[in-house]
């Protein structure tokens, strides 16, 4: 087997006090008195035939380059929902509204000031624009500097990671296992599903990143995936099946679900028995999981 390099190391959330707060694009998962780890996801493999590649690298139309040019001085900046993140400066809430959107359906999301505005901030928002989670993007004033940066103004996304749940965290190892298993196929059905209908492969699956609501019966009804990184996230081929994505993202995420760890992909087929993706067969073991 072939283990692709890492790209990064483990990053390190503290825990922020108080309740799990979670919005599009940056999961802020609370825990109090612990520390997680989380290490960065890998390349989805070059032999992969329905990935056109990361959104990072594509080539970038003028205006995509333009996605900053502008000031947005008509939104007013609320509480902030988190603490600075790996590729944010921030995320704030929102007061009234901003182009039809209420404060309790968008976010602002900065960007760090010496990166957002080049590769990394137009391929966050080309992601979100391709997902349908794009409000705007431009140079917004940031509240603790006073000075404008690269902002992108996003959809929020409704629930929150499953090992957040009340019902997850106070349950016994053998029911957790259970509800993880119960999420992996939902999750990457998800994944499928947007993958085939709006060409933007979801690569970064750690729990952190897919956010569920349970029923009275402690049962998931629903399933949402933020964080559309321009790194993270890949163009998808016009015509591939749901099914084959839906494998895909099965082979990758569904052992690291069931034995509840954040740490790695489930291992890989060798090459000659991967599953078909597109005509051609996967290849290679994934040993990391997504970042954040």
């Amino acid at each position: 087997m072939h283990f692709l390099p890492l790209f990064r190391q483990f990053l390190v959330f503290s825990s922020l006090s108080g309740a799990v707060l979670v919005v599009h694009g940056v999961p802020l998962v609370s825990r109090q008195g612990s520390h997680v780890f989380v290490r960065a996801a890998e390349t989805i493999p070059a032999t992969v035939s329905w990935s056109e590649g990361q959104f990072l690298h594509k080539t970038f139309t003028a205006a995509e380059k333009d996605a900053f040019k502008n000031s947005i001085t008509d939104i007013k900046l609320d509480k902030p929902i988190g603490a600075q993140g790996f590729n944010n400066e921030g995320v704030y809430a929102i007061s009234g509204t901003y182009k039809g959107h209420t404060a309790d359906t968008v976010v602002v999301k900065f960007l760090p000031s010496d990166k957002g505005d080049g590769a990394m901030g137009w391929s966050e928002v080309a992601a979100l624009t391709a997902a349908g989670d794009y409000v705007a993007s431009g140079k917004v004033k940031h509240p603790k500097t006073e000075k404008e940066q690269p902002a992108i103004v996003m959809k929020k996304a409704s629930g929150e990671p499953l090992d957040s749940t009340e019902v997850y965290k106070t349950a016994k190892p053998e029911k957790q296992k259970e509800m993880r298993v119960e999420l992996a196929p939902l999750m990457c059905k998800e994944v499928a599903k947007i993958a085939a209908t709006k060409h933007v492969y979801h690569h970064d699956n750690n729990f952190g990143n897919v956010l569920v609501k349970l029923d009275s019966a402690h049962k998931i009804t629903s399933v949402a995936l933020i964080d559309y990184g321009g790194e993270y996230s890949y163009i998808v081929k016009p015509g591939t099946s749901e099914e084959v994505l839906l494998q895909y993202c099965k082979e990758d995420w569904a052992a690291s679900y069931e034995d509840g760890t954040r740490q790695g992909f489930g291992p890989r087929k060798p090459e000659g028995s991967g599953a078909k993706t597109g005509g051609a067969k996967t290849s290679g073991a994934k040993p990391s999981s997504g970042h954040k």
